[in-house]
């Protein structure tokens, strides 16, 4: 199973990149809520794609975890 999750993500990566810029508004309406909950802290971002919708600059480390290596490319 993980390793049919994993090629089905693989194989949308690039169309999943282009259909994240209709979703702007949510992104920027989740960096508002979340850039403050991040501040100086280590974030552990699970199934992120390649993503991030807050201000890296804020946290004081991250990791960004997918099961899709193309997704975080």
């Amino acid at each position: 199973m993980k390793k049919d999750n994993q090629l089905h993500f693989d194989s949308i990566a690039d169309k999943y990149e282009l259909s994240a810029l209709s979703w702007e508004s949510i992104y920027q309406e989740s960096r508002r809520i979340l850039t403050p909950l991040i501040l100086q802290k280590s974030v552990l971002d699970v199934g992120n794609g390649g993503k991030f919708i807050y201000d890296l600059s804020k946290a004081k480390k991250i990791i960004a975890m997918d099961i899709s290596p193309k997704m975080l490319e």
